[in-house]
């Protein structure tokens, strides 16, 4: 399914942005990361278990989406209504796919799976959220709606319990309002360029003005010569100047891997990494041998079971794998010396063209 111009998951970029509209439509979209996938993946398995599908499911796949879909499981049981990754469509232009909503009563539930470990993200004032809460209170108009619950239930690592927010329906509506203002200015051609956290997604970060702007001033400033009220302030700017220098970075790899050269520059694959190839069936073969090859939540990586127990059997040192987890863009300090092509010459054409005939 297409995604819509404006999608909620990036709407506190282009609400609080809404000239980043118009400079993203002149990039195009960028690869998909291997931790979107895995995150994509991982909402698949839960889908797939809310829809009480058979697996069989590996086992850090449960562990990792379990709590959500334990929670969600609980709401169903009690809700008039529930959707498990329904599409939302509040117009041609705005849309998008919340991963579990309920209806208990008079309060909607709309809750979301966090798969990114070590990435904390909070229920309040979450703008994808809250964007889903009032498209999905206009698709449920016939059912009575006094609050709004925004709940984020993510990866253990990050949180062990879901974290929640409650919003009234009417502050909720004025967020609407907000909503539909930011679209129409943007598609009104808005230049409005406001830098923040919100351009850490934005696949215009390399030409923003704003940006470009942020990073010329600070190019020519001796950091040592700067007293302690200019160092907050350019303190406050140093994270905007990491952006963008983290996208120069993203899009000089995307050019490289898409064939591109970058003059001075080289892919060179990253270090592999040593892991299992089928934890289930190590996992087997590892009770079978009565080898205690497990952490608390999972599987000991190789090189730990191989700690522990150095003399491995083959059946389950047969399933350790190197993988390499993809690319780096390192300096070519040996670049290839580049061949100028010229123009032929008349006597050359000539040639050619006797040598051929």
């Amino acid at each position: 399914m297409a995604h819509a111009p404006f999608s909620p998951s990036a709407a506190k970029r282009w609400m609080t942005c809404r000239g980043s509209f118009g400079l993203s439509l002149q990039l195009p979209d960028p690869p998909s990361s291997s931790y979107a996938k895995e995150g994509t993946r991982l909402h698949d398995v839960a889908e797939q278990m809310l829809l009480g599908r058979p697996g069989p499911y590996a086992h850090a796949d449960m562990e990792a989406v379990m709590s959500y879909v334990l929670w969600c499981r609980d709401l169903i049981k009690i809700s008039i209504a529930h959707g498990v990754e329904q599409h939302i469509a509040h117009s041609p232009l705005l849309g998008g796919t919340p991963d579990f909503w309920a209806l208990v009563g008079s309060t909607l539930n709309v809750v979301d799976l966090k798969t990114g470990a070590g990435i904390p993200v909070s229920p309040v004032e979450n703008y994808q959220l809250m964007v889903y809460a009032w498209m999905l209170v206009g698709a449920l108009s016939t059912h009575p709606i006094d609050n709004v619950r925004l709940t984020i239930d993510a990866y253990a690592p990050v949180s062990d319990e879901p974290q929640h927010w409650l919003i009234g329906i009417d502050d909720l509506m004025l967020f609407g309002e907000d909503v539909e203002a930011a679209i129409a200015e943007a598609i009104g051609g808005s230049t409005e360029l406001v830098p923040g956290e919100h351009c850490r997604w934005c696949k215009a970060k390399p030409t923003c003005p704003k940006l470009l702007g942020t990073v010329t001033e600070a190019l020519p400033i001796p950091v040592a010569a700067l007293q302690p009220a200019l160092l907050g302030e350019w303190l406050n700017k140093a994270d905007l100047l990491n952006q963008w220098t983290d996208a120069l970075r993203e899009r000089a790899h995307q050019l490289a891997q898409a064939g591109q050269e970058i003059p001075g520059w080289k892919l060179k694959p990253k270090r592999a990494t040593r892991t299992w190839d089928d934890e289930e069936k190590v996992a087997v073969d590892a009770r079978a041998r009565r080898l205690r090859i497990f952490q608390p939540r999972k599987l000991m990586s190789p090189a730990m079971a191989e700690k522990a127990h150095p003399n491995l059997p083959p059946e389950i040192t047969s399933h350790i794998v190197a993988i390499s987890s993809g690319t780096n863009l390192v300096r070519d300090d040996n670049p290839s010396p580049r061949v100028e092509k010229t123009k032929p010459t008349l006597q050359s054409a000539l040639r050619n063209l006797i040598y051929r005939t």
